[in-house]
């Protein structure tokens, strides 16, 4: 399987693994190294990205345009939403989930509704900025892996402009 979203809360790590028949999402001690728990996908789903806000962690589906939602604590499903794309990447900035679906678009999804609210497209210079993959949403940025390479964009959620950044610059 692969990991498809990781999130700390609290001193827990939270992973999301995906490959069909054996996608899951797992609570992990991680200071212990321990599983504390653990539920599986039904086998028709690929796991994708996770994100945590409040008490309930969100998962997203590859292809199936379906995302679960969990209880943080028990890791039992509280419920579903579904989307009309992919599911990529997954984070919050609080108030909404902040979702990739493979392409240059962000869509953003009220958590009261489930519905998306608005979108933004990540364009530079050079086009679209295209395989956006995991998210993670840090001091008021969107950041981005780009899949399959060693670059990583910073988005303004207002306006979509990215910023990108070769990981190896970084480090």
């Amino acid at each position: 399987y692969y990991t498809q979203g990781l999130e700390f809360d609290g001193g827990i790590l939270y992973e999301g693994t995906g490959i069909e028949g054996q996608s899951a999402v797992y609570k992990i001690d991680f200071e212990q190294q321990k599983v504390l728990t653990n539920i599986n996908l039904p086998n028709n789903y690929f796991g994708e990205g996770v994100t945590i806000m409040g008490s309930k962690l969100y998962q997203l589906t590859w292809r199936s345009c379906v995302g679960f939602i969990y209880n943080k604590q028990t890791l039992n499903r509280l419920g579903e939403f579904s989307y009309s794309t992919e599911g990529w990447g997954l984070t919050n900035d609080g108030k909404q989930l902040i979702m990739s679906d493979g392409t240059e678009t962000i869509h953003f999804i009220d958590t009261a509704t489930m519905q998306e609210q608005r979108r933004i497209e990540v364009y530079d210079t050079e086009g679209p900025v295209t395989a956006l993959n995991e998210l993670e949403y840090v001091d008021g940025l969107i950041y981005a892996n780009i899949y399959c390479t060693d670059n990583i964009v910073a988005i303004d959620p207002a306006t979509g402009k990215p910023r990108r950044t070769d990981v190896r610059e970084a480090l």
